[in-house]
């Protein structure tokens, strides 16, 4: 005999009601939209750590310290362009990341972010909102 499984009731959110999750989500697709476009030129970018030219759908904004939190998740300082393939497959392509981010900031900026990545930055939902608002008014001026 069959039994049937228990219902688990789920909780609804209403249309409308801003959760962070969802806020920092959308402020991270602007960020990356915005990134992506502000990367590129006549629809390609050069990959930060591999020097490949790449079309404009295959670059990521990719993070030079791994472990995102909130101090480097959507932040300018710690993404450059990346293939796919150095961002996803290669894990950020760490080794010669930190050398080419290290001569381009310069050593005492590179240790000084690398010093705060795990600072505690607390984040509200209407500081998502406003990321949000920010890269999407970048990018309606890029393109």
């Amino acid at each position: 005999m069959n039994t049937p499984l228990p219902v688990t009731a789920v909780p609804k959110v209403k249309k409308g009601k801003l959760s962070l999750k969802r806020e920092k989500k959308k402020a991270w697709d602007a960020f990356a939209q915005w990134y992506r476009h502000s990367a590129t030129q006549d629809g390609y970018a050069i990959c930060y750590t591999c020097d490949r030219r790449v079309e404009f759908d295959n670059i990521q904004p990719g993070h030079w310290m791994t472990g995102h939190t909130n101090t480097n998740y959507i932040n300018e300082e710690y993404v450059r362009p990346q293939c796919t393939y150095c961002n996803v497959i290669l894990k950020g392509n760490q080794g010669i990341f930190w050398e080419r981010i290290e001569r381009e900031i310069g050593t005492d900026k590179f240790l000084y972010l690398r010093e705060h990545n795990k600072d505690f930055k607390n984040i509200t939902i209407p500081d998502y909102v406003e990321i949000r608002e920010t890269y999407k008014q970048k990018l309606s001026e890029l393109v």
